[in-house]
């Protein structure tokens, strides 16, 4: 899947967490569903693999197909400023209690799962 991408290479957070977010939203402005979904499309190496990885997921869970439910549960609430930060930790948090899925073989944790089928519905 992705042309040879990898879980860790799906989101390439690291080296500025902050980055990504300049432009897309004003400092105090919340995140919408919209400018969330490309705040995250900005994160990806491999848009395609993640849309894919985000369809795979409302399959199975079509009960989480609401754009601004899966908004909260990934990027949660806030403007974009801090929104990598707060992706990465509640991705790490996910990890560590063993809240993953099993996506096409990969283990992601729920924010990620999440965060991807965000894209799939944008």
């Amino acid at each position: 899947m992705g042309g040879g991408t990898t879980r860790r290479e799906l989101f390439r957070l690291a080296g500025g967490l902050v980055v990504g977010a300049v432009g897309l939203a004003v400092a105090g402005e919340a995140l919408d569903p919209r400018s969330g979904a490309s705040l995250a499309r900005s994160w990806l190496r491999d848009p395609a693999t993640a849309i894919d990885l985000g369809s795979r997921y409302l399959g199975v869970h079509p009960e989480e197909g609401d754009s601004v439910f899966l908004l909260e549960r990934s990027l949660g609430a806030g403007s974009a400023v801090g929104a990598a930060r707060r992706f990465a930790t509640l991705r790490r948090r996910e990890f560590a209690r063993g809240d993953t899925v099993v996506l096409e073989g990969w283990v992601v944790s729920r924010a990620e799962a999440r965060l991807c089928a965000l894209l799939a519905l944008a």
